[in-house]
């Protein structure tokens, strides 16, 4: 009797020699590639990005059903309910990235498909671009950088118009403290010399207090009393549209937004009327929405508004380890191990029987 092989369609590719490896180690995996090596690389090859995108949606679309596992990428939806439903061979999906909002996963778990991702894989980088983007915004670093470019001249420093505060001594609002909200803690505390305030429904008050923060059951509070404040939470139902034009105005007068976690969480014309307004001193954004933003939206017109193109986690070392956990969790499960990475951990046992069965 042959062996039974297990087959996974990578989207694009696995950015690391080391994902390759761990599949080959396995000895019953076959590997293919939604795309031809010249349109892999990262930032599309000859298609773009757009062009990349399109092109793996197409051939994971067509081709899911051959499949045991299929890889997504973030961003919009990707891995739907109706995909799903074409999908009998399907057992895990993966994305090797941190967040997941891009697959179904009610969809997948009704259905006894795992999904596993790359929690973890780039707290270091994400951290650094949440301070990197409050200290641009607040000293108006981007805001001036942006000027002298544009008027091709140096700036004297009364062309800043109101000096901008200094962090230290300041009090920064965290929304969300998983591993990436303590890191930017630590370093706003530590570093800054921030006072710290937390708002996370499943945080114990006591580890909060034990890691130098304050809890904060209710994040109006949070919002009233934080000079800054910065996004780290998943978008999930109850999350998207979480600040909105009532929780922007509960924000002190000129106080700084930072949003390193999804588009969707926060209402963007919400947003623009608080800059436009002058209510809220400024905004640091990874990730917006829609993503990315069409040509000539309003955010663009907003120089207290500093922009990056949603890649606060992308560094090396983060970008392989995203890989490499990814595969691994993938052999886990298709080896019947639970992955360390799985996100709907009730699907487990549902999977193991139904795989079983079906061997």
């Amino acid at each position: 009797m042959t062996a039974r092989r297990y087959r996974v369609l990578v989207p694009t590719t696995l950015h690391d020699p080391r994902a390759e490896e761990v599949y080959a180690e396995a000895g019953d995996i076959d590997v293919e590639y939604a795309l031809a090596p010249e349109e892999r690389p990262m930032g599309g090859g000859p298609l773009g990005p757009a062009g990349q995108r399109a092109k793996a949606e197409q051939a994971v679309r067509e081709r899911i059903a051959e499949f045991d596992v299929v890889g997504a990428l973030p961003g919009r939806p990707f891995v739907t309910a109706e995909l799903l439903e074409r999908a009998d061979r399907l057992k895990v999906v993966y994305i090797a990235s941190a967040g997941y909002d891009s697959i179904d996963v009610e969809a997948a778990t009704a259905r006894g498909v795992a999904v596993v991702n790359a929690a973890g894989n780039n707290v270091v980088p994400v951290a650094e671009h949440a301070v990197g983007l409050l200290l641009s915004v607040s000293r108006k670093i981007g805001q001036l950088d942006r000027r002298a470019h544009r008027e091709r001249r140096g700036l004297h420093f009364t062309d800043v118009g109101a000096f901008p505060p200094e962090l230290a001594g300041g009090t920064l609002g965290l929304v969300g403290f998983g591993a990436i909200g303590r890191r930017v803690a630590r370093i706003a505390g530590a570093g800054l010399g921030m006072s710290v305030l937390v708002h996370d429904p499943f945080l114990d008050p006591d580890q909060a207090r034990s890691a130098g923060v304050e809890p904060v059951a209710e994040l109006d509070e949070l919002l009233a009393r934080a000079d800054a404040v910065s996004l780290h939470l998943p978008l999930t139902e109850g999350t998207r549209g979480l600040i909105g034009a009532r929780e922007l105005a509960r924000m002190r007068e000129g106080a700084f937004l930072v949003n390193t976690a999804r588009g969707p969480v926060v209402d963007t014309d919400a947003l623009v009327d608080a800059l436009r307004s002058g209510h809220l001193g400024g905004a640091g954004l990874d990730v917006t929405d829609p993503e990315p933003l069409p040509a000539g939206h309003p955010l663009f017109d907003l120089d207290t508004v500093v922009l990056t193109p949603h890649h606060a986690g992308a560094s090396p070392t983060a970008i392989a380890k995203a890989y490499l956990m990814s595969a691994t969790a993938v052999v886990d499960a298709l080896h019947g191990r639970e992955p360390a990475t799985l996100v709907n951990g009730d699907v487990w046992p549902s999977c193991l029987q139904r795989w079983k069965r079906e061997q």
